[in-house]
């Protein structure tokens, strides 16, 4: 694929657009990443008419509605936005996330002119991720219109677009403005809108941040946003307090009014380690899976099936029964209030139950004598295991015991599937936590960077 590519002809782009529809995950997902190396205007013009936006398959519109944000030539906007599938709320979706990505880079040309059209696609969408996608779109479109979005969104039915509204005001440039118009957010009944407010704060890094921080430490019930806090004030603080909101209290007492620290360096949430700081800044839990502590109570644990944990350890056991064993522990562990579900995955997700489930004492036991007689095996297709969990809107984290590669499913390659799962999370907050057994480095840092970009953690384990 890289060979054609190199070519540069338009018959070898050709071949490459052609690729997308591949029926291995290798083969598309490395035609998809090729694409942003896409300079001939004949061929652009290939990518926004029927060979891609406007191509019957549904897999190649919504690859090529992804590459075109990672160009690195310039685009007309107007052209751009015209052209993105209407009636396709995946690819619509993804378009205006290349459209936000393209004029973040500086590689739209004239994006005034598209600001319009954006603006009309998000309200006139029923789906809940074109309406965000839109509102982010048109932030860095420079869009006049972006605080009348903001605070129209603040007030919308879904969680999805409140949590939007919260993000896109901390993107402007006023944050006192952001702060003032965002905070009454940080009571909504969604954790992720209230995990928007709190990585904003984190963001503004002064003293009034602060104290809404520590306020709202004594206040937040969910473990992973109380944990989020903490990382939060430790960022912005340098010191090493916990849960407790009285040191945090008495640190804020002693700062001047006009105080303001560094910024954080990201939205609050959690780091990846490969075994160090394996113990949660709130100090609360005491629930770990494999040797990674959980920080959630609304959580999926994903098995891979595939070939690998078949395999026989030196002792004669395999390593699904020490996944077994660990998976007792950790659920019998778990509080009768949290929530739980398990999706072992090979070529197809395998979901215990439709959706979490409280984590009652006959419901473990349920879930462990299921999970201890699966015997499925074959490819491992993480990416669709992961949309299955997702499905459930009160899930917070993602908690997955893998050898690190998929093999199977849409999705193939980690440079390509991580980044387009965060973006189709961005406004949920779910961390993807990942116990990698086995795993060979180039393979753990993939996994480590989703875990940190998502606020979650990765360790390494070895059972051989």
């Amino acid at each position: 694929m890289a060979e054609l590519a190199a070519l540069g002809s338009r018959e070898a782009w050709a071949l490459v657009i052609e690729a997308l529809a591949d029926d291995e995950p290798e083969v598309a997902d490395r035609a998809q990443l090729e694409l942003a190396g896409v300079d001939d205007p004949r061929v652009l013009r290939d990518l926004l008419g029927r060979a891609g936006l406007a191509a019957r398959e549904d897999w190649v519109r919504w690859r090529v509605a992804e590459a075109l944000g990672r160009l690195r030539v310039s685009v007309d906007a107007r052209d751009l936005v015209d052209a993105l599938p209407a009636r396709d709320p995946e690819g619509l979706r993804l378009g205006l996330w290349s459209v936000e990505r393209l004029a973040g880079a500086g590689r739209l040309l004239e994006p005034a002119r598209a600001v319009e059209r954006v603006d009309r696609l998000g309200r006139a969408s029923r789906d809940a991720g074109v309406r965000a996608g839109s509102l982010h779109a048109l932030v860095a479109l420079g869009a006049p219109q972006v605080r009348e979005r903001v605070e129209q969104d603040l007030g919308d039915r879904r969680a999805t677009v409140r949590a939007a509204a919260v993000a896109a005001a901390w993107r402007l440039d006023d944050r006192a403005w952001a702060h003032a118009r965002t905070r009454s957010a940080v009571d909504d009944p969604d954790s992720a809108v209230r995990g928007q407010v709190l990585a904003g704060w984190a963001r503004w890094g002064t003293r009034a941040a602060a104290a809404a921080l520590v306020e709202r430490l004594s206040a937040e019930d969910r473990p992973r946003l109380r944990s989020a806090i903490v990382e939060a004030l430790r960022a912005l603080s340098g010191l090493r307090h916990r849960a407790d909101p009285r040191p945090w209290r008495h640190w804020l007492e002693r700062l001047p009014e006009d105080w303001c620290a560094s910024p954080a360096s990201g939205p609050p949430g959690g780091v990846a380690a490969r075994g160090a700081d394996r113990a949660a800044p709130g100090g609360e839990h005491t629930v770990s899976f494999a040797g990674l502590p959980l920080r959630s109570d609304r959580v999926v644990f994903l098995v891979d099936l595939s070939g690998s944990l078949w395999r026989e350890r030196e002792d004669g056991t395999t390593k699904k029964q020490v996944a077994d064993g660990h998976l007792r522990r950790t659920l019998d562990a778990l509080a009768e209030d949290a929530a739980f579900n398990l999706v072992p995955y090979t070529g197809q997700p395998l979901p215990w139950e439709d959706g979490l489930v409280p984590a009652r004492r006959s419901h473990r036991r349920r879930a462990l004598d299921w999970f201890e007689r699966r015997r499925e095996t074959g490819r491992g297709n993480f990416w669709d295991a992961a949309l299955c969990a997702l499905e459930d809107p009160d899930v917070d984290t993602l908690v997955t015991l893998t050898d690190g590669a998929p093999t199977g499913g849409p999705h193939w390659d980690l440079e390509l599937m991580f980044p387009l799962l965060l973006e189709r999370t961005r406004f949920r907050a779910v961390a993807f936590d990942s116990i990698l057994v086995d795993a060979p480095p180039r393979l753990q840092r993939h996994w480590e960077a989703l875990a940190a970009a998502s606020g979650g953690r990765s360790i390494a384990v070895e059972w051989d």
